[in-house]
């Protein structure tokens, strides 16, 4: 036991001192950044014994934050050897998680209360799942609320399948990279959403009391173009607007970590990620990405594309079909990239050249490409909402659709927009550049203001 707790006590220093969180590297970040978002979504889970919660998102979005700083509040109530807390990619297998936790179970079980097991970046472990049934089965983590954290989506997604029955009241948390509305909160932390009810005149006061209470809100939409809603990238960014560079190579570390371990070759994550961008707002087929790339097999593509989704740094929106209410999953697709900065990232990961603030700079001065990017904007901030993508194509094209009934939205990012841009279109929501009016059951505003709408 000794040894275990040698050998934990580096990643667990409040066992000796509760004080010592704050010095915790993690919280120093914290309280040192200039603006600050607190994951009201992972502080507020529930405490209940046997609950197994799962909480994924991309990497340096803030899940180890978010966890350090719900070790904090806990430190507050509980014994601190009852909290416990592991990066799992220390870890090789299954069994060292057993062993690990068997250890520490066996260690603390002298102490009264619940326990709490912080398992960070879990999903690096191949059948982790197992690990954890086998503890709740054996009854070793009966008096345990589980907090798992994890960078790929498929192996934490399908977790429910691995623990069926014995995850209690655990919930699954995505920490999404922050919302445009969660970004402006930085800056106006009494800035407020809109939920639409069919009241243009409502909506009209709304917008109007927004552009006095923010009066620089083009300027900021134009700052989360950049460096969308990842608060590190926030943070470092410069009022006049460019990325620290070591930021963006900590970020394309992240990548080619990602492609590393899932053995991806990097050469053909380059080129069809090429191909998505030259395809940006246009559905695909697996078949014309393995054309592209040269790869001999469309298997090959959507093996590569699906990583992409899984690892979190693409969103795929499948062709629905309105009038039979189904998707159609072996039409073509189309592929958004899951964040503005992230956007950035992966065009400079594939093109090279200048920094990431400079490509901005150069690309969104094309009407073009800033009408394709701002529908990469809106699929982003879609997703973000829970939404899942899809879209329509009969004569017409509809960008978002959905299967419930979520208005349609179409994106009109042009210098005016007119009722017969979109006559195609009988009910639902018209994204301008500036142009705000109703036309029958078509609702056309702003960029800015649907960025605001809950």
């Amino acid at each position: 036991m000794a040894e275990f707790f040698d050998f934990s006590l580096n990643q667990n220093p409040w066992w000796e001192t509760k004080a010592a969180i704050s010095k915790d590297s993690k919280i120093v970040d914290f309280e040192e950044a200039r603006l600050k978002w607190h994951p009201q979504s992972v502080l507020n889970l529930p405490l209940t014994t046997g609950a197994v919660h799962i909480i994924y998102g991309p990497r340096q979005v803030g899940k180890s934050t978010a966890l350090k700083l719900l070790i904090r509040k806990l430190l507050a109530k509980y014994d601190a050897h009852n909290i416990f807390y592991f990066n799992c990619d220390l870890l090789a297998t299954r069994k060292d998680l057993v062993e690990l936790l068997t250890d520490y179970l066996n260690w603390v079980k002298a102490k009264r209360g619940k326990k709490f097991l912080f398992l960070d970046e879990i999903s690096s472990l191949p059948d982790w799942p197992f690990a954890i049934k086998w503890l709740i089965d054996s009854g070793l983590g009966k008096n345990a609320v589980f907090f798992l954290t994890g960078s790929t989506s498929i192996h934490l997604k399908k977790s429910g399948e691995y623990l069926p029955g014995r995850r209690g009241e655990g919930k699954d948390v995505f920490l999404y990279p922050l919302s445009f509305f969660e970004f402006l909160k930085l800056f106006y932390p009494k800035a407020e959403q809109y939920k639409f009810d069919g009241k243009f005149s409502a909506l009209k006061n709304f917008w109007h009391s927004v552009k006095v209470a923010v009066p620089d809100l083009p300027e900021k939409t134009q700052q989360f173009f950049l460096t969308g809603g990842f608060l590190r990238v926030i943070n470092e960014s410069s009022p006049s607007g460019t990325i620290n560079s070591s930021t963006v190579e900590l970020y394309k570390s992240w990548l080619k970590s990602e492609m590393a371990k899932n053995e991806k070759k990097e050469v053909l994550v380059r080129v069809i990620l090429e191909k998505v961008f030259e395809s940006l707002a246009t559905g695909i087929s697996y078949q014309s990405v393995a054309q592209y790339a040269d790869l001999g097999s469309h298997n090959t593509a959507r093996d590569y594309l699906q990583f992409l989704k899984d690892s979190f740094f693409l969103l795929e929106a499948p062709l629905f079909e309105i009038s039979q209410k189904r998707v159609l999953w072996r039409k073509n697709k189309k592929f958004y990239c899951s964040d503005p900065f992230i956007f950035w990232l992966l065009f400079s990961f594939v093109f090279g050249g200048e920094d990431v603030s400079q490509i901005a700079s150069r690309k969104l001065k094309d009407p073009d490409f800033l009408a394709k990017f701002v529908e990469n904007l809106v699929g982003t901030e879609i997703s973000k909402k829970g939404k899942e993508l899809f879209y329509y194509q009969n004569r017409r094209e509809i960008d978002f659709v959905f299967q419930d009934d979520t208005l349609p939205i179409e994106v009109k990012y042009q210098r005016r927009v007119i009722p017969a841009d979109f006559s195609y279109l009988k009910k639902g929501i018209v994204i301008s550049k500036s142009d705000f009016f109703v036309d029958k059951e078509v609702l056309v505003l702003p960029l800015d203001l649907f960025l605001l709408l809950g």
